[in-house]
């Protein structure tokens, strides 16, 4: 079985500022992770979206913010989660 999450920018976006992650990163580094999002179909398996949280962690000099905390925050924040045989 496979799973996937659907995520966009957006939903990556918010669960970074809700949080006040990524604020040790530049404009320019913040939007190459948000460029991550930017995906056909948006579908993401759990790996993308722990790459995706490592980018956010290297960016985050917050107690606490490893990128398997951020992940699980991307992961509940999915606004689809779909089940493929």
């Amino acid at each position: 079985m496979k799973v996937s999450f659907m995520l966009n920018g957006d939903t990556v976006k918010s669960v970074c500022i809700n949080n006040n992650f990524y604020t040790a990163g530049s404009n320019k580094e913040y939007r190459k992770m948000l460029s991550m999002t930017v995906k056909d179909g948006a579908k993401f398996t759990v790996e993308e979206v722990y790459e995706i949280a490592e980018d956010i962690a290297a960016h985050t000099p917050k107690e606490g913010a490893t990128a398997r905390v951020i992940a699980q925050l991307l992961l509940n924040s999915a606004y689809c989660v779909i089940f493929e045989d």
